[in-house]
């Protein structure tokens, strides 16, 4: 029998392109059972349906929503709460998660640079204060 390895639809012996998904079966592998006893019923070798993934259309997102998305990162509490919400969440358009979770992490680094580049001139100055006293 000859198993597709994109769905894993049992064929036919001579068949040459998958009955279920139409891909070529040719360049695939055979799946050989080892042991006559140890076999398993077709419903469990096949893959579960969270794996089995249609291709599914992009969605492109406009200029005009990138526009309103970056102003909205602009200010600042608003942005934070929003690259968290976007970067966490399913998101039709892949790249608008993407570039929310890079955003994110660069937010980050931000925030920890100024806090600690803060500190070190806040003990930069006290310890100048302390000096004239």
């Amino acid at each position: 029998m000859a198993y597709c390895k994109y769905c894993g639809t049992n064929n036919g012996e001579e068949a040459k392109y998958c009955t279920n998904c139409g891909s070529p079966l040719s360049a695939q592998p055979r799946r050989e059972e080892s042991k006559p006893y140890a076999r398993q019923s077709e419903q469990q070798q096949r893959e579960p349906d969270y794996m089995q993934r249609e291709p599914e259309q992009e969605y492109v997102q406009s200029q005009g929503q990138w526009v309103l998305d970056t102003f909205l990162i602009c200010i600042p509490i608003v942005g934070l709460i929003l690259l968290i919400v976007w970067s966490v969440t399913d998101q039709p358009d892949l790249s608008k998660q993407r570039w929310a979770r890079a955003s994110l992490i660069w937010a980050i680094i931000g925030i920890v640079a100024t806090m600690v580049i803060g500190a070190l001139f806040g003990a930069l100055i006290a310890g100048l204060g302390t000096a004239y006293l």
